[in-house]
């Protein structure tokens, strides 16, 4: 008799627990569809933010690439420039000496010949 009461009481206790388990099975699984759905929005998210920071990225280097060569044509351009300016500075230098050296000539020729004059006339005394 005992024994009979107690089963129906594990019965009855049963009846009360079973549909709390199934109940917590669904929310459970309710749970993981919801984790999975969010992990999947999350996951899309970061591929669209990579794939828009690779395009970011990608822009950045070819203006970078585009201004590394624009200072490279500057830099040539400032050679050039500096070549020139030191060209036609030396181009004027060599004009003044070449314009000294035509004085200095002629003054020396002059020189030479007043000093052959007077050894001329020094060796017609003699």
């Amino acid at each position: 008799m005992i024994k009979k009461i107690a089963f129906i009481l594990l019965l009855f206790l049963l009846n009360f627990a079973l549909p709390s388990n199934i109940r917590a099975e669904e929310s459970i699984n309710d749970l993981l569809h919801q984790m999975k759905t969010e992990s999947e929005e999350i996951s899309s998210f970061l591929r669209e933010e990579i794939k828009r920071l690779e395009k970011t990225l990608n822009r950045e280097k070819a203006e970078y690439e585009e201004k590394k060569y624009a200072m490279g044509y500057l830099q040539v351009l400032e050679d050039v420039t500096i070549n020139a300016e030191l060209g036609s500075a030396l181009e004027n230098h060599i004009g003044h000496a070449r314009a000294n050296f035509g004085k200095m000539k002629y003054s020396s020729m002059e020189y030479i010949k007043k000093v052959e004059g007077d050894i001329g006339s020094a060796e017609f005394a003699i």
